[in-house]
């Protein structure tokens, strides 16, 4: 049976799961950055930021910095190894992040997600996040983005 672990963030692991990162996040994020090393700095720098470890070896990196006063980017991808981590990860954001950030101060949550990242929309909508908007010729390559939101006015502990 594998060892699965949550631990904090470092530029080591977040470079290895930027590096090696599923088909599906690198469509969605790497427009957005310079980089995967450029990734894994801004990843493993988030004011909240963890790194899921199978037998320790990186699968996965999220977390969430403030962008402006009380407004929080949350973020995760993963490698393909992520279905080994995928409920150890869900059970954190749900039972620890969330509480992090509204505790933190945080009235708003936001995240990104590419139009055609469905596997993305309905893991972020099981957390409680509700599809506000839709951004338009979004990031280098131009594509659709929507936005998720969770706001503490909705927030529910689990």
């Amino acid at each position: 049976m594998p060892t699965i672990s949550v631990e904090d963030a470092s530029y080591a692991p977040a470079a290895y799961i930027a590096r090696h990162m599923r088909a599906c996040d690198a469509e969605e994020i790497m427009p957005l950055v310079r980089s995967a090393e450029d990734l894994a700095l801004r990843a493993s720098m988030a004011t909240y930021g963890k790194v899921s470890l199978v037998d320790g070896k990186p699968v996965s990196i999220f977390g969430a910095s403030e962008t402006v006063p009380t407004c929080w980017q949350v973020f995760m991808f993963a490698t393909d190894d992520w279905p080994l981590v995928s409920s150890t990860v869900t059970k954190h954001i749900k039972r620890k992040m969330s509480r992090y950030l509204y505790e933190a101060g945080a009235n708003r949550l936001e995240c990104r997600a590419l139009d055609t990242h469905t596997e993305a929309h309905a893991w972020l909508e099981f957390l409680g996040a509700k599809k506000e908007s839709e951004v338009m010729e979004y990031g280098g390559d131009a594509r659709t983005y929507f936005i998720f939101r969770w706001l503490r006015s909705e927030y529910q502990e689990n």
